[in-house]
């Protein structure tokens, strides 16, 4: 199931289906297909157009990111935080340069911080994978928190085993913990960890959505493109989990 989502994630990317278009229209040009040559060639230029010209991408990632907002809680009453992984680099690369990678997601981790100096018992769970953790491990004690006081996590893939297995490392399998991923993913998360039992409280970070707008100071190809591939997954994600049984809601809210 991991690899057939790996390589739907790669088909539906924006520009593989743009790039996808033109090469079948390359080949009904070679076999003589005209007419199907040129709806391919005008479908892929469409495409381009939709998406880097109008806000569909920022109507997509807004209604993501606006879906469930902060919530409010008591740091004292809280059982733990858990910290979705994705918010480091290459392991490989790592290694190669002898320095830490953070992704545009750096935010989540970010967060650690901050919660150790409001209260520096509270268990905070890490999950990810394990060049997740040896990563974030160097990063937290460039940062002064000791990653012995962390509970890693790293044996999952995806969100669906992110939920599964911190849901087995929970202090207390009946507290509140603070979900900390980024907004656009939150919707998933949150139904995901739900499902798998864990009572969440939403902390979104790593915004990156403006609100809808036809400026032309947004109309920006490269930008719309990255932030549609991010979005079209996740919304890919909410409607695969929900017919899996992942999810407790096709579109989870707060």
């Amino acid at each position: 199931m991991y690899l057939i989502a790996q390589v739907i994630h790669f088909v539906i990317q924006p520009w593989h289906l743009c790039l996808g278009l033109v090469g079948l229209g390359l080949a009904m040009l070679a076999l003589d297909y005209r007419r199907l040559a040129k709806y391919s060639f005008w479908a892929s230029g469409g495409l381009v157009a939709l998406i880097s010209l109008t806000p569909f991408a920022d109507w997509l990632a807004w209604s993501l990111e606006d879906r469930i907002e902060p919530a409010a809680y008591d740091i004292d009453e809280i059982q733990g935080a858990i910290v979705l992984g994705g918010s480091t680099g290459s392991g490989e690369l790592t290694d190669l340069r002898g320095v830490y990678l953070l992704t545009g997601s750096g935010e989540r981790l970010a967060a650690i911080p901050s919660l150790r100096r409001h209260r520096p018992d509270l268990p905070i769970i890490v999950t990810g994978n394990p060049d997740e953790a040896r990563i974030t491990r160097a990063f937290l004690a460039d940062v002064g928190v000791d990653p012995e006081t962390i509970i890693f996590e790293d044996e999952s893939r995806n969100t669906h085993e992110n939920a599964m297995f911190s849901a087995d490392m929970l202090p207390d399998p009946a507290g509140q913990y603070l979900l900390i991923t980024s907004a656009r993913h939150m919707p998933r998360s949150v139904g995901t960890f739900r499902q798998a039992g864990v009572d969440v409280i939403p902390y979104p970070v790593d915004y990156r959505a403006l609100p809808p707008s036809w400026a032309v100071s947004r109309m920006n190809p490269t930008t719309r493109f990255e932030l549609l591939d991010d979005v079209v997954d996740e919304w890919v994600g909410l409607v695969s989990y929900r017919l899996l049984g992942r999810t407790d809601a096709l579109y989870p809210d707060d």
